[in-house]
């Protein structure tokens, strides 16, 4: 029996933002770029428009109530006023900036986060319904925020009940704008032109017929001038900047210390890929998965100590 074809097909997640660092996207409406992919190279399966980025689930929230935990010093308890449509609920937090009536984000029971999902626990017999959240929780900064993000200065001027209870992408959506994942069947005899988002970018402006809408960035990756050939060093610690270089790309990496056992990547990376649905580690490996999608260069990384 002849296999299949169809069943090799694979399915691909394209992010219009990222795409554009490859090819200005500006000037192209999203179902003129759909109908072009569709008629000259790959089927658009569907396109999704994203206007939250955690399903409604991250709301602005008031501290009410506050007390201290009866059996841990660092443990703060208190309600979450979350405005007239949602039930107050309570919370238990070690942020070193808790206080009365401060205004934060608040990531209600389910929230999917970049890298982890809210569920109920008990701290020291306490039930916490939530998680009070930092920058950093919600993709906006690298590395640990060392407290919550104090939201009264942003809503400085605006009505707080009719803030309260809202999605803080709503609110705040110069923080989280809008994007579109475009969901593309890949033929296997195609992975390795348009299976990243630099292949499809250079896809994209041949559907179009227009390479002037490539950006400098590709056309300096693309240069046969492009020296690719990795740094020679002997010290372990090594510039993950120096290792990419332009043929990757020019990101302001952290420098990674292989003694060093904490690592962020910066939280624009993490960003793209949560909103692929990429499951992320919090560790380098998500650097790898990251340059896969991105230049559609397959790499891995070993810990030195093991080699």
């Amino acid at each position: 029996m002849q296999k299949s074809y169809a069943k090799t097909i694979l399915f691909m997640l394209f992010l219009k933002s990222w795409l554009q660092d490859y090819i200005d996207l500006s000037s192209i409406h999203n179902q003129t770029l759909i109908d072009k992919i569709t008629s000259k190279s790959s089927e658009v399966d569907d396109f999704d428009v994203i206007q939250d980025y955690f399903d409604q689930k991250v709301v602005i929230g008031q501290i009410k109530n506050l007390r201290k935990h009866p059996d841990a010093d660092k443990l703060n308890i208190f309600e979450m006023d979350l405005g007239s449509e949602l039930e107050s609920v309570t919370i238990v937090s070690a942020a070193p900036n808790v206080r009365e009536n401060l205004i934060v984000p608040v990531a209600l029971i389910d929230s999917k986060l970049p890298m982890f999902t809210i569920t109920e626990r008990k701290l020291r017999g306490v039930a916490s319904n939530g998680m009070c959240l930092g920058q950093s929780e919600l993709g906006l900064e690298t590395g640990y925020s060392p407290g919550l993000w104090e939201l009264s200065e942003l809503l400085d001027g605006q009505n707080l009940p009719d803030v309260l209870g809202q999605s803080i992408c709503k609110i705040l959506p110069q923080y989280f704008p809008h994007d579109v994942v475009i969901d593309i069947k890949v033929l296997p005899n195609k992975i390795a032109s348009i299976g990243s988002h630099l292949g499809m970018a250079l896809e994209i402006a041949s559907c179009l017929e227009n390479k002037q809408l490539l950006t400098p960035l590709t056309i300096e990756l693309l240069s046969p001038n492009i020296n690719t050939k990795l740094p020679e060093s002997s010290d372990l610690k090594i510039n993950v900047e120096d290792l990419t270089g332009k043929y990757v790309r020019n990101f302001d990496l952290y420098s990674l210390d292989l003694q060093d056992k904490e690592y962020h990547l910066p939280h624009k990376i993490i960003t793209r890929l949560f909103l692929l649905n990429q499951n992320l580690t919090g560790t380098i490996a998500d650097l790898s998965n990251y340059l896969l999608l991105d230049v559609g260069q397959p790499s891995h990384f070993f810990d030195a100590e093991k080699v």
